[in-house]
């Protein structure tokens, strides 16, 4: 089985994001046979979507240009891997309420009409209902209904709407809150229950294959 890991954060080891995100993976290897792809987004952040990329895609494929193919090759690659993976394991910082520009960018080259999702009479359909995602999100504040800061959460709401629209099913979003904010003691007590949330999904994870 595969599973695509994906982190956004650009700190490296005082990354929160990315330590749960490894710990996850971890504890999938521990209970599962898996083949890890590894997709660093602030190593090898995707480029900008153009109007070129946009007019590629509008070309017909069997009249696209060389530049047109180019322009296209990170998205094709990007799709790929996704479809060749059963499950998605995504740490995600939030910055400015929201989410880190690479994976936004990420997103803008996976969404693409007739490869991860379609439309007809009947409306908009994903493509894509073959691969599961586990959300790691990672906060430095509180951003509850108790706090009254709830409205400011635009990563867990965008994030899930916008992979289940592609046909990715969202397991679940385990948040780890606050990080920063509140003192180390309050870090650590975020922590240590987002780990607790990710042991818990893990030990109910199913998948269609034992490996591959």
């Amino acid at each position: 089985m595969r599973v695509l890991h994906i982190d956004s954060s650009m700190r490296k080891e005082r990354s929160v994001s990315r330590m749960l995100s490894q710990f996850l993976v971890d504890r999938v290897s521990g209970a599962h046979e898996i083949t890890i792809d590894r997709l660093d987004l602030t190593e090898n952040p995707p480029p900008h979507i153009t109007q070129g990329f946009q007019n590629a895609l509008r070309t017909k494929e069997s009249d696209r240009t060389a530049e047109q193919i180019e322009l296209l090759a990170e998205s094709s690659s990007l799709i790929k891997r996704i479809k060749n993976c059963e499950l998605m394991v995504i740490g995600v910082p939030m910055y400015n309420f929201s989410i880190p520009s690479a994976l936004k960018t990420f997103i803008d080259h996976i969404v693409i009409f007739g490869q991860t999702f379609t439309s007809d009479e009947n409306g908009d359909s994903g493509l894509l209902s073959g691969v599961k995602a586990i959300v790691i999100n990672s906060r430095g504040g509180k951003y509850t209904k108790e706090e009254g800061t709830a409205h400011f959460d635009f990563v867990v709401p965008y994030l899930t709407s916008i992979l289940e629209y592609i046909g990715i099913t969202v397991l679940t979003c385990i948040k780890a809150e606050p990080t920063q904010y509140y003192g180390p003691e309050a870090k650590e007590m975020a922590v240590e229950k987002a780990k607790k949330e990710i042991i818990h999904t893990v030990a109910h994870l199913r998948f269609k294959s034992a490996a591959s």
